[in-house]
């Protein structure tokens, strides 16, 4: 498929040949575009109700799942990422903001100081046209970016799911040309939504919750915090710093409630068990559209953690999914 582009064909809504090309030009680094076009398009997308899952947090569990086989990626995963994704509408208004933004910031330079006062005092208007100037001032960077996050994570029970799956992402994508689209994607999740003050950081780090968590806390939002506590990013003393705030206030969450089938499954053996329920799971029938991705939120997080439990700990998880024998 010479000159095919798969991001050009999402964006036009065109099912069968995103279908096909993923059927028949699976290969090499075709799986690369595939996924990167995914999560273009997931961040790319208008989104009208915050409470639910945002798309970008279900493409990047989808991309994770695959990565547990290279070699053989799972074309039923990918397909079902094009058929969800293809249901939203996408923004139309991202080039539009930024040329408003350069018509009446022409000589404006924005501060962080005056971008972290807009959104705390939920000026959204303000917010927005801060937003673009800040990101036209500093060379379409991705620094607006990691200081939108930083912002977003004054309020982790809300908005930590997110924010993690939408820098995991980026990072996967590290595109200059994108950066407008992801930012613009945390900028519009968190506009509208009135933001904790910065809060001091605490002495605890997830490592000291963990057991705590494992036994009956909220291990979907700790499997996010634990992996953003150890990544690398210029912010990330600002990001501890939330971070160390929610384990001292750390709340149970309704992911808990989830009904799963039983899990012993999890807790054995085999590179391909996940991708395998994950499989099974988007092809249930008899499961609609909000259990299917509270499953895939949960069933990734317990893939991280069970990567980094110690024996002792791996029986306090299957102790609480009732799966000790």
């Amino acid at each position: 498929m010479t000159n095919f582009s798969f991001r050009s064909e999402l964006i036009k809504k065109n099912s069968d040949k995103c279908i096909n090309f993923i059927e028949e030009e699976l290969t090499g680094s075709n799986l690369i575009i595939i996924l990167r076009d995914l999560i273009f398009l997931s961040v790319s997308i208008k989104v009208h109700n915050k409470e639910k899952i945002h798309p970008v947090i279900i493409v990047n569990i989808i991309k994770n799942i695959i990565g547990d086989n290279r070699e053989k990626p799972s074309k039923t995963l990918l397909i079902f990422c094009v058929n969800y994704l293809l249901q939203f509408d996408l923004r139309s208004s991202d080039k539009k903001v930024l040329k408003s933004a350069i018509k009446d910031g022409i000589g404006k330079t924005a501060f962080i100081g005056d971008l972290e006062d807009a959104y705390q005092d939920s000026a959204w208007a303000n917010a927005q046209k801060t937003t673009a100037i800040f990101f036209l001032s500093s060379d379409n960077s991705r620094g607006t970016f990691d200081a939108l996050a930083e912002i977003a994570l004054q309020n982790i029970k809300k908005n930590g799911l997110f924010i993690f799956h939408l820098m995991r992402a980026y990072n996967f994508q590290e595109t200059k040309d994108d950066n407008w689209a992801f930012t613009r994607c945390l900028m519009s999740y968190l506009i509208g939504n009135k933001l904790p003050e910065p809060h001091s950081k605490t002495k605890l780090s997830p490592k000291d919750i963990k057991n705590e968590i494992l036994l009956n806390g909220d291990i979907v939002l700790f499997s996010s915090m634990e992996r953003l506590w150890e990544c690398e990013y210029v912010r990330i003393e600002c990001y501890q710093r939330e971070i160390s705030h929610w384990c001292s206030n750390e709340v149970r969450s309704s992911f808990n409630n989830i009904k799963l089938k039983p899990l012993s499954w999890v807790f054995k053996g085999g590179k391909n068990r996940f991708i395998k329920y994950t499989e099974d799971l988007v092809q249930c029938s008899n499961k609609d559209d909000t259990q299917i991705k509270k499953s895939l939120v949960l069933i990734e997080s317990l893939r991280a953690l069970t990567k980094k439990l110690n024996s002792k700990q791996l029986l306090i998880l299957k102790k609480r999914f009732n799966d000790l024998k």
